[in-house]
């Protein structure tokens, strides 16, 4: 019984592993996208796109469905809020939620 709860214990510290690097890697996917579009300033994690004046309309749509495509995630309608999206550590934020929600599915 001992030998069963180590496994699993070492198999939780695996998977928290796992989500961090993957939210790493999301992250740093999130920022290239960005940068595509913001090529003369450096954006930092915690600043607010919206507030810079970098978002229009056209470019909301089209990071959503990066989102969606890139991380095979459902942007639904009540998700359709800045403060989601005002950073990049918001987007990372709504990311993890969303999938979180799909792991219990």
């Amino acid at each position: 019984m001992c030998y069963f709860l180590e496994i699993l214990l070492l198999i939780n510290i695996k998977l928290k592993l796992l989500k961090q690097f993957t939210m790493k890697e999301a992250k740093i996917k999130i920022q290239n996208f960005l940068t595509q579009y913001f090529t003369s300033y450096k954006l930092q994690d915690d600043e607010n796109i919206f507030s810079l004046g970098f978002v229009n309309s056209m470019f909301a749509m089209q990071l959503v469905l990066f989102l969606e495509k890139e991380f095979k995630i459902v942007i639904d309608n009540e998700d359709l809020e800045l403060d989601n999206f005002k950073s990049i550590n918001a987007i990372c934020s709504l990311l993890e939620r969303k999938m979180a929600i799909y792991a219990q599915d």
